[in-house]
Formats: structure tokens, C-alpha cells, sequence
């Protein structure tokens, strides 16, 4: 009686907060001291978008990077449970689902901070643990047959010991196979950090480190990225700040992903 208890407890909690939350997404602090939070459903985003950026993947054959529609309204609410519900039950950390309603869910806290602080902090002083301790996450899912839907480092968070998982208002298993997905998991992660580290000058360092995990991938998964890449590789030279931080970050991540394949390349002669 006490699962359908708190059940029925929470979905209470939600209908009166979620009617007074503006935001989208807001924490809220419980009578019993528990901390919260509610997403509610936002607006929906157009189809069109995410068409026509399909058609610059298909172009450039960028097939792992194809856009994967995230069309916000009730239907995030419906992506999000579903794989806030599929995740946990695989045994990945991520935040316990509490209540949905159509147009809202509430799940619990996640302690510690977002790892994409702990990469800059730690990239500052020169060390890379925390970002090999990311790649050792992902790596963890992955071996559960499992892949994320925005496995960028702002999106996990570390206590110090363990790293869990959030935001999952897509699913990339619609428009990608298990094993793309996967794949776009390291890109979406490398992505996210490279700059970090480029600008700390442990993108050498990083590119040991990524070879060490990249090498014991399938070998589908190690073929997906370097095709990925390999269309891109002009864009690593790209150094100047007029250039942006958009195109820094990638030019970062391609030259920290290139670095790899080259060292595992000259390993294997």
C-alpha cells in the first residue's frame, strides 16, 4: 500500500504546484524537506525545423547527427517519463520519477554539481579526471545496452564519487538505431568538453584518455564516429575567436576526436 500511497501523494503535489510553477522547469522544497522538480509542458516546436536540418545531415552524411525531434509540449512530458522509467529500471542513475500528468512530471533531486563545472575547474588546475570519470559513465550505460538523449556534460552531474544522468525530453532511438545513438552519445559528450580542455592544454592529454575508452567500443561504434568526423576535418583549423564559441567548441572536439584516431591507427601498425 505505501508505493500506491505515495503515488497518489505526489500527483496531489503536483497538480497544486505545477498551477501555481511558471517556468517551464523549477525546484520546489517539500513540507518534509525533500527537494523536487516539475517540468511542465512548453510550447511546441515546429516540424520544419527539424526537416531541414535533417536534410544538412543527410547532405554531409552525418547520419549520427541527424536531428532528433524534441516537439516540447505534452508529447516531451510523455519522452521524458517514458525514458526516466526505462533508464532507472536498467539500473542508470537518473532522477526517480515521482508523478506525471499530461502536461507535467515531478521527479527528485539529483545531489552534487553539473560535471561540466567540475571538467573547467579541474582543466584550470591541468588534470582530467573528472572528464575521464564522464567518459567512464557513458561507458557504464552503454555496457546496459542503455544510451542517453543529450549526453552533454552540463546534463550530468557529479557528487564527488558517482555521476547520474538528466534532461530527457527526446529520444534518439526514434530516428537513430541503438548503436548510432550510442555513438552520438561520445560525440554530444566531447562536443560539450573539448573546449574546456583545448583551453586548459589537455586536449593531447584528453585524446590519450578518449583513445583508451574509444578502443574498446564495438567496432561499428568506432566506425560511426570516425565517418562522423571525417567530413569535418577542415573545421579543426579553426582558431580564431571571430570564428565564435559554436565553431571553437566543434573545431575543439573534432581535433581532440582526430587526435585519437590517429594514435590508435599508428597502435595498430
Amino acid at each position: 500500500m505505501t508505493l500506491p500511497m505515495q503515488e497518489t501523494r505526489f500527483s496531489i503535489l503536483l497538480d497544486e504546484l505545477a498551477a501555481k510553477q511558471e517556468a517551464a522547469i523549477a525546484p520546489h522544497l517539500l513540507a518534509d524537506g525533500t527537494k523536487v522538480w516539475i517540468r511542465k509542458a512548453g510550447r511546441h516546436n515546429a516540424r520544419w525545423r527539424y526537416a531541414l536540418l535533417g536534410m544538412v545531415a543527410r547532405y554531409l552524411k552525418l547520419g549520427v547527427l541527424k536531428p532528433v525531434p524534441s516537439l516540447g509540449g505534452e508529447p516531451a512530458i510523455a519522452t521524458e517519463s517514458k525514458r526516466l522509467y526505462e533508464l532507472r529500471a536498467a539500473g542508470i542513475a537518473v532522477p526517480e520519477l515521482l508523478a506525471v500528468r499530461k502536461n507535467a512530471l515531478m521527479f527528485g533531486n539529483l545531489e552534487g554539481i553539473p560535471l561540466d563545472a567540475q571538467i573547467r575547474q579541474e582543466a584550470e588546475a591541468g588534470k582530467v579526471d573528472a572528464w575521464l570519470a564522464g567518459l567512464e559513465a557513458i561507458a557504464r550505460v552503454h555496457k546496459k545496452q542503455q544510451f542517453l538523449s543529450q549526453a552533454f556534460a552540463r546534463n550530468m552531474m557529479s557528487d564527488g564519487k558517482n555521476i547520474s544522468f538528466l534532461d530527457f525530453e527526446d529520444d534518439p532511438s526514434e530516428v537513430l538505431s541503438p548503436v548510432q545513438c550510442q555513438a552520438r552519445d561520445w560525440i554530444c559528450y566531447i562536443h560539450s568538453t573539448a573546449l574546456m580542455l583545448k583551453n586548459g592544454g589537455l586536449l593531447e592529454a584528453a585524446a590519450e584518455k578518449w583513445g583508451g575508452v574509444l578502443s574498446g567500443q564495438p567496432a561499428e561504434i568506432q566506425k560511426l564516429i570516425a565517418a562522423t568526423v571525417k567530413p569535418m576535418l577542415p573545421i579543426r583549423r579553426l582558431e580564431h575567436p571571430r570564428w565564435g564559441r559554436d565553431a571553437l567548441r566543434l573545431a575543439a572536439s573534432i581535433s581532440l576526436i582526430s587526435l585519437a584516431d590517429m594514435s590508435l591507427i599508428k597502435s595498430r601498425h
